[in-house]
């Protein structure tokens, strides 16, 4: 797991993130202080425009402690379904969902100022967009789930997108 963490970006962003981070104008952009999202955050805007924040990193989750071979998604997914269930992890379930209302609230007030991504991860990017559609906030695209995604959300005097 150390290791995934520690994982910078292996690609580069599509050509048609650029094209709409460029048309929507975006001046303020979040990432988690994991090497993969810095990097990606950097290879889209440049560093000047990045603020990084462990508030952003990704829901921990178990792996846990067996002796046979599967792919690494299986692990995964088995890791977040025990985390789910409240199987121990750095953090749990409701700890997230705390943070995850603290990134709905630090995305808002920037967006309050001008267009806002967030680079983020999938797990805390979900329970972001659910806080903010508690919140009254749409979410208006969703492009994929993976790498490069973006999901953008929209409230009729604020917009941003995560990606």
């Amino acid at each position: 797991m150390d290791a995934y963490r520690a994982a910078g970006i292996i690609d580069n962003p599509p050509d048609s993130l650029r094209t709409w981070l460029k048309a929507t104008g975006v001046q303020s952009v979040f990432s988690s202080v994991l090497p993969r999202s810095v990097q990606s955050a950097r290879a889209l805007v440049g560093s000047e425009y990045v603020r990084s924040s462990a508030l952003f990193n990704e829901a921990a989750i178990t792996i846990p402690p067996l002796s046979f071979r599967m792919k690494s998604s299986f692990w995964t997914t088995l890791g977040r379904i025990i985390w789910l269930c409240g199987g121990a992890a750095e953090e749990h379930v409701a700890e997230c969902q705390v943070r995850a209302r603290a990134i709905a609230d630090v995305l808002m007030e920037a967006a309050s100022e001008s267009e806002t991504v967030l680079m983020g991860h999938g797990w805390m990017n979900r329970m972001t967009g659910k806080e903010l559609r508690k919140r009254g906030f749409e979410r208006l695209t969703v492009t994929a789930n993976g790498f490069w995604s973006r999901a953008s959300f929209h409230k009729p005097s604020q917009a941003f997108g995560n990606a």
